[in-house]
């Protein structure tokens, strides 16, 4: 059984997912991002910093920065969460993307090469996106990756 103790974080934040946990050993640096933390992430990837770069500073995983900075956690800070239709990607990565999504045949294989969401990918190389620009590509082409 969990003591009480044990649920509060270094910053005197309640961890509840130790009362199922039961052992602190098993719980991953992921599952204690305190609210100071996840105000960082959303700070950082509201300046343009991506998330591998943040969850690398952080010793967090992309996926759990991209959980915190766009607002699906818990957390009630001032930070807002950013929007994910104003995503991080910049133009020339959207680009990129296009262009990988053709060399690779995928756009899965793009995500994974560009260090983005399947959901990110298919959006830009689909031009679902903000960027204004040609990529080069029939219209048709890798609409159904």
């Amino acid at each position: 059984m969990t003591e009480l103790a044990d649920l509060v974080r270094e910053d005197g934040s309640i961890d509840a997912r130790m009362i199922a946990a039961g052992d602190q050993d098993n719980l991953t640096a992921d599952a204690t991002v305190s609210t100071s933390t996840c105000a960082a992430i959303r700070r950082a990837a509201d300046d343009g910093e991506t998330f591998r770069d943040i969850g690398d500073r952080l010793d967090l995983s992309t996926s759990s920065v991209r959980y915190h900075a766009y607002g699906e956690c818990t957390h009630d800070v001032a930070t807002d969460p950013i929007d994910q239709r104003l995503s991080p990607v910049s133009r020339e990565t959207c680009a990129k993307l296009q262009r990988d999504a053709e060399r690779l045949g995928s756009n899965r294989a793009a995500a994974i090469e560009n260090d983005v969401s399947p959901r990110t990918a298919i959006r830009h190389t689909r031009g679902e996106c903000s960027h204004d620009h040609d990529h080069d590509r029939d219209d048709d082409a890798g609409a159904g990756r």
